[in-house]
């Protein structure tokens, strides 16, 4: 332990004390996320999952349960047999426990970055994912984008470790990376790319080796990589059976699941710059664009940098055998870029922005972070005052990146770049509040707000809401006795409804009600509530 500490650097104390941080606010804040439109569902398929085990494995209902079934039970399980034993309710839990993994996957992409270029990468690595809102608003309430995302990078980590040390990789990294692939596979059938990834970081060494030294001499090392790497996928699939039971009831299921996900037709539409797509016709760069316009300019002047360094660094060694860890980084390069890749060209169902793909912004947060590493080392070689104006300009994109995050709490998913103007510029052209996570505040709004015309008194009568385009549970998690939901729009007296997607406009359409309060967040409108009692007094 001792020596351990003595190996830490400032980076990495920095790091420590970001993480901590990070913990504090989260663990302070998370009963301030409402509950995602997936939620009721999802809790209801871990609850399904529960049963199949208790039952004896004969209660098979879990495996005809809407199409949830497609998906690994890994999150909603665990936060099922956790549930009864905290002292939160069911939703806090939840929430407290994708925060904690969403911190995870901050030590991950902090030690993936320090693998690839340093303690310093690594330090910025973990700070530019935190400071990403589609990342820090999404640790508490996507339950299956931001684990599965963890999983991934960890999975990316010890992937980076094997290929560096090709052809003999640690038996304990090897156990680690089947650990996270079985983890990544047990919430979503997408944890194969990870073997995408293992067959790239073979092939860069084997094009290496046959080149240096000829197949004859290799043969046996292709031999030993596979039986070395035959208890991961070992691991992996015993895991996957646990909280994917169904992907074994059958050898083909998982092929299934692909093929579900990947021509999936929901019947929903999306948004792009204004113009009102289809999610299974959306054009090939709706994935680009979100990405270029969600994540943190200070992040995107980190892969600039990065690609820079790359470009120069490739000019320098163009005929040079590719080292252990030039694997370790194209590995991460290609966790990156290749599912955007993929979703350019096979154009598969995509809405949310990029909610579905947000296991990709770890790994670019990695390559940011060493793309600002290898910036400072180099205005530090052109002298001190070049690199105290880089770091002081890194400072304030950081600085103005976090004070954001603040002012949007509790919807830091809904932050957008300057490059649209922030989330008031993305306002009715991109995708907004699409859970719902503003209609408790509404909710809470609209009790004071009742509760101010009986001063001194219990409210004597209930009032009907109706709530749309978020989840039933979302509005009764937050309301008080006297506020009842309705799905019953002509006897509703009040509205409450996100903007997202115009939503409110389009339910309160001819508009036959008096708009009575709006939640904002930096000039962006998320909910609106509206009085529909018409002219009946505002008391009775």
């Amino acid at each position: 332990m001792q020596r351990l500490v003595q190996r830490l650097t400032v980076w990495d104390w920095g790091a420590i004390a970001v993480l901590i941080a990070i913990a504090s606010v989260a663990a302070a804040t998370a009963t301030d996320y409402g509950v995602s439109n997936d939620e009721y569902v999802q809790q209801l398929y871990g609850e399904k999952l529960r049963t199949f085990y208790t039952s004896g494995f004969t209660d098979w209902s879990a495996f005809q349960f809407k199409d949830l079934f497609y998906y690994g039970g890994l999150f909603d399980l665990t936060a099922t047999l956790l549930a009864p034993h905290l002292p939160y309710d069911l939703y806090e839990t939840r929430h407290l426990l994708c925060a904690a993994i969403g911190i995870l996957g901050l030590a991950g992409v902090c030690r993936l970055g320090r693998l690839l270029a340093g303690p310093r990468a690594g330090f910025f690595a973990l700070l530019l994912l935190a400071l990403t809102g589609s990342w820090y608003g999404g640790m508490f309430n996507h339950t299956k984008d931001i684990p599965f995302a963890v999983g991934m990078i960890w999975g990316v980590y010890y992937l980076c470790r094997i290929s560096a040390a090709l052809p003999r990789p640690k038996l304990s990294d090897v156990l680690l990376f089947g650990i996270s692939l079985g983890l990544s596979l047990g919430l979503r059938v997408g944890a194969v790319l990870l073997l995408a990834y293992l067959a790239i970081a073979v092939l860069a060494w084997l094009v290496v080796a046959v080149r240096t030294q000829g197949w004859r001499d290799h043969a046996m090392d292709l031999a030993r990589i596979a039986a070395v790497m035959a208890p991961a996928l070992v691991i992996a699939y015993a895991l996957m059976a646990v909280f994917w039971p169904w992907a074994v009831l059958d050898p083909l299921n998982p092929v299934l699941a692909l093929k579900h996900f990947s021509s999936l037709d929901m019947g929903i539409q999306t948004i792009l710059d204004g113009e009102v797509v289809a999610v299974s016709k959306v054009p090939p760069l709706y994935l680009p664009i979100y990405l270029i316009i969600k994540l943190p300019i200070v992040l995107l002047v980190g892969l600039a940098a990065a690609g820079i360094s790359f470009l120069m660094r490739l000019r320098r060694r163009q005929h040079r055998p590719i080292p252990g860890s030039n694997r370790a980084m194209a590995v991460t390069v290609a966790a990156a870029l290749l599912p955007v890749a993929y979703f350019v060209i096979a154009r598969p169902t995509a809405y949310d922005g990029i909610r579905h793909f947000l296991f990709v912004v770890p790994p670019l947060a990695v390559l940011a972070g060493v793309g600002l590493d290898r910036l400072l080392a180099r205005t530090v070689r052109q002298g001190p005052a070049l690199a105290t104006a880089t770091a002081c300009a890194i400072a304030l994109f950081v600085a103005v990146q976090a004070s954001s995050l603040v002012m949007l709490h509790p919807n830091q998913y809904v932050d957008y770049n300057l490059f649209v103007g922030g989330p008031d510029g993305a306002e009715e052209l991109y995708v907004m509040d699409y859970w719902g996570n503003s209609v408790p505040e509404a909710t809470e709004w609209l009790a004071e707000f009742i509760q101010k015309q009986y001063p001194g008194r219990p409210v004597p009568r209930t009032f009907k809401v109706f709530a749309v385009c978020a989840e039933r549970v979302t509005f009764e998690e937050a309301a008080p006795p006297f506020l009842i939901w309705t799905g019953d729009r002509e006897r509703a007296d009040f509205l409450i409804a996100p903007m997202h997607m115009n939503c409110a406009n389009y339910v309160d359409r001819p508009p036959r009600g008096t708009l009575i309060h709006e939640v904002k967040r930096m000039g962006a409108v998320l909910s609106v509530v509206k009085d529909w009692r018409g002219r009946r007094d505002h008391s009775s």
